[in-house]
């Protein structure tokens, strides 16, 4: 017998094997695939030869697998069940209802994943996908339905719904508060400050924070103290059309 090939068999010559071994007769495996007993007889010789291993011995009353045969129709009877298990999903992906959104990932891991089976309990029969991510979504090359993000400034030309308001509070290591008194660790302690990048213009800083508190920011050689965004939420099934958060 040839030396077997790397190539994959067709995959009607791999159900025409299945067929014929399942019903132990060439003949019954043509009547079923609508076929000629001559041309399964063709593709099973093929797949021998292919393989480099004789898959059936005929007997008076059709066909039975050999040891090798067995073994490949463990493999082949795997990969057809992975196939319709694959289609089946796919089937139930396109008729099941999918809401696709994207959020900024604390917002996400905070807030949306701790409230997932509260939101799952008002709506049963809708599939969430959920994505991370402080980039900016662009509808047009995703299936994203609605976007969490900060500020009123992106997405322009669509609707957005206001969730809630950011709370933007100081905050320090205790080492660091025992060496100044009350407001003189945020005049005279070390900032730290957070480089958001381009995506991250409209996140809160130190610069936005001090103006707002009506505090003179002064320069700093060291950072020690740090500016953290706190949120006071809503439970997720509450937000029903919302495409924004704004907030400082």
């Amino acid at each position: 017998m040839p030396a077997p090939s790397p190539r994959l068999p067709k995959i009607s010559v791999i159900q025409s094997f299945k067929v014929a071994a399942e019903l132990g007769s060439l003949a019954k495996a043509a009547a079923q695939l609508a076929l000629t007993p001559a041309a399964v007889s063709q593709q099973i010789r093929q797949l021998e030869e292919q393989l480099g291993s004789t898959l059936f011995v005929r007997t008076q009353s059709g066909v039975m697998l050999t040891e090798m045969g067995k073994e490949y129709l463990r493999y082949v009877t795997e990969a057809f069940d992975i196939l319709h298990l694959g289609q089946q999903n796919l089937r139930h992906a396109a008729s099941a209802p999918r809401l696709t959104l994207y959020s900024l990932p604390a917002l996400a891991s905070k807030w949306l994943l701790p409230n997932i089976a509260q939101w799952r309990a008002h709506c049963p029969e809708i599939d969430l996908s959920l994505h991370g991510t402080h980039t900016q979504v662009d509808f047009n090359a995703t299936p994203a339905d609605f976007v969490i993000c900060f500020g009123e400034d992106r997405y322009p030309q669509l609707d957005k719904q206001l969730l809630f308001l950011d709370e933007v509070l100081p905050v320090a290591s205790l080492a660091l508060l025992h060496r100044f008194a009350g407001m003189e660790v945020l005049q005279h302690a070390p900032l730290i400050h957070l480089d958001w990048g381009n995506e991250g213009r409209f996140l809160p800083d130190w610069r936005s924070w001090f103006r707002l508190k009506a505090l003179t920011m002064r320069h700093r050689s060291r950072r020690s103290v740090s500016i953290l965004p706190r949120w006071r939420l809503m439970p997720p099934w509450q937000a029903r059309a919302c495409c924004s958060v704004s907030g400082v």
